[in-house]
């Protein structure tokens, strides 16, 4: 074979090997970008669903708060103030139940640390309506209890507050260490 056929060939050869290695590269750098892309996208649905799930605790606690704040020392409470109660509070726990059922599918741990949040709220919500005669047997109210109850919720929002600021922070941290080591 002359030399000028055989560089030839070897410069083909290279061309076709070049050209391939270029595409490989650039499907690699596609398929990160879209990896990327993905993980960017998940990331924004979690913090928006634990986010709605947060905030839907928050308005929870206030109809809380607002419902005790207006519950007579040792009266019944009004039937319109009862009604406006759990037609509120029905709507949120359904809202709540809804968004935690999500949250857990895709993120176990963020789930897991709202989960106790979402437990007390039930919970203060159960017994307030313990203390408001709404589900008492006997039907009267404990102002007393009322008050504690509604220290209690005051607490819980605070509790929420701070849980919601600590997890945006690590979520923006982990996001910003996320894009770090995949550039």
């Amino acid at each position: 074979m002359s030399s000028d056929l055989q560089s030839a060939v070897i410069g083909g050869l290279a061309g076709i090997i070049g050209v391939l290695t270029g595409a490989l590269i650039q499907r690699s750098l596609e398929m990160k970008r879209w990896q990327q892309a993905r993980q960017d996208e998940l990331h924004r649905e979690i913090r928006s669903i634990a986010g709605d799930l947060a905030g839907s605790v928050a308005e929870f606690i206030h109809t809380m708060l607002w419902y005790t704040y207006f519950v007579p020392e040792e009266a019944a409470p009004a039937e319109e103030l009862v009604k406006q109660y759990k037609d509120e509070s029905h709507r949120l726990i359904g809202r709540i139940v809804g968004a935690r059922a999500k949250l857990a599918a895709i993120d176990h741990d963020i789930h897991e640390r709202l989960k106790p949040l979402i437990d007390r709220s039930l919970d203060i919500s159960e017994r307030i309506d313990d203390a408001t005669g709404i589900i008492s047997e006997e039907g009267t109210v404990d102002g007393a209890r009322i008050e504690e109850l509604n220290k209690e919720a005051r607490q819980l929002m605070d509790d929420v507050n701070r849980t919601t600021r600590a997890l945006y922070e690590e979520t923006a941290n982990k996001e910003v260490r996320l894009r770090a080591n995949a550039g």
